[in-house]
């Protein structure tokens, strides 16, 4: 009997998941749905955290302090940005 109930409630959980995925790409379409915004860095400041870090002077996790960034992921996702950006306008040493 419970195998019977687990296995419907498998079947919901997928056709939620099948109706959520339905309803951002609706969404998308219409561009309501665009997730998060990303949180403002002062290019200034990540040029001089990016430099501390390249010198050695302080850690990549005293980086992310200073830069109020949670997750390694993100510190490297907006240090290629960056760099890529042309931002750089600091002394690599």
């Amino acid at each position: 009997m419970l195998t019977v109930f687990a296995g419907l409630s498998e079947l919901e959980k997928e056709s939620i998941r099948d109706r959520q995925k339905e309803g951002i790409s609706e969404a998308k379409k219409r561009g309501v749905y665009k997730g998060r915004k990303a949180r403002e860095i002062c290019n200034s400041l990540f040029g001089f955290a990016l430099q501390e870090v390249n010198k050695d002077t302080i850690s990549v996790k005293k980086a992310m302090g200073l830069l109020e960034i949670k997750s390694r992921k993100t510190y490297y996702i907006r240090r290629a940005n960056f760099l890529a950006t042309g931002n750089n306008n600091y002394k690599m040493l």
